[in-house]
């Protein structure tokens, strides 16, 4: 398998600072208004930089509005907190031990519940006290996976690394009794994949590496119902993909794009990404090629700095 800190926790500085400008709202440079919207869509701009450099880390957005950022490769058991509404960052308790490509998922009391990172452990964080509790430990370590709230506020997380090769096994998180429980394994052992809830309930998995690393991008797709607590094979994505981004679009639609694998052409020939997303029915389950991803004009540049950094309240 890979190193840690590639993959989808391996977000950049820069990438980060942008994606959480998008909470902030927009700011619309001097003279180029006209000009970033030429195309018709949008455009990115820069926000406060975080505390410290950070990859396979996990984004939360919390109800008060700030975001909370924690663990990584760099510094595994640091928290940080960006907050939208001055576009700055402030430190965060640490949690009680490092976690790169964990799991992290809000909870519908308020609280996000951090779980693995190559280990069993996991905690919660509670925003009001900004402090770590422990909680229970999952019954099998493992990072690259992947953790979906459930409509009856269960946490299901499955598949990842565990070990050195990818798992099969998943379980759920019960978060009133405080506990983990086992429930059905999946079809196809999987690391690095996306997970999605679907309107009916079910959660759809997706794509992925399988047994033998980056060199083996699943299209395998499955269907876990939380009636039965089983899996069921659907569609398959139309290329593989490890690494990619997944969506549930207003009209129930599924889109993936992204990511990396074995279709290799001649615009990303030397990483093998991939250009061209699917997108996944509800009522058909199958997948169907949608519009490739589209290379815009660069912005217009930015010249104000970003804020002043700080630790301000929680909005």
């Amino acid at each position: 398998m890979r190193r840690a800190g590639r993959g989808r926790g391996g977000l950049s500085v820069a990438v980060l600072a942008c994606l959480l400008a998008l909470l902030a709202g927009p700011v619309i440079p001097s003279g180029a208004g006209d000009a970033a919207r030429a195309d018709g869509g949008g455009y990115w701009v820069l926000t406060g930089a975080p505390l410290y450099g950070i990859s396979g880390q996990t984004a939360t957005l919390l109800l008060t509005g700030a975001v909370l950022v924690a663990g990584g490769g760099d510094y595994p058991q640091n928290a940080q907190k960006y907050y939208p509404s001055t576009g700055s960052w402030g430190p965060a308790w640490a949690m009680s031990r490092g976690r790169p490509l964990h799991t992290a998922t809000l909870l519908h009391n308020g609280r996000v519940l951090v779980a693995g990172g190559y280990v069993t452990s996991a905690e919660l964080y509670d925003p009001p006290s900004e402090t770590w509790h422990a909680t229970a430990s999952m019954h099998v370590g493992r990072a690259h996976d992947t953790a979906t709230m459930l409509p009856s506020g269960r946490v299901l997380v499955a598949g990842g690394v565990s070990g050195s090769s990818p798992t099969r096994t998943a379980e759920l998180y019960l978060p009133n009794r405080a506990r983990w429980i086992r429930t059905g394994s999946m079809a196809q052992a999987r690391a690095d994949f996306q997970a999605v809830l679907l309107p009916s309930g079910e959660v759809l998995v997706m794509g992925g590496e399988g047994p033998g690393g980056p060199t083996n991008a699943l299209a395998s797709a499955e269907l876990y119902d939380p009636a039965t607590s089983t899996w069921t094979s659907t569609g398959s994505l139309t290329k593989g993909r490890w690494g990619f981004v997944a969506v549930l679009l207003p009209n129930g639609k599924v889109l993936a794009a992204g990511g990396y694998g074995s279709d290799l052409n001649a615009t990303a020939a030397l990483l093998g990404y991939l250009r061209r997303p699917s997108c996944f029915p509800m009522a058909r389950r199958w997948w169907r090629e949608a519009g490739p991803v589209r290379q815009t004009p660069p912005r217009p540049t930015y010249t104000t700095p970003p804020r002043a950094l700080g630790p301000p309240p929680d909005p």
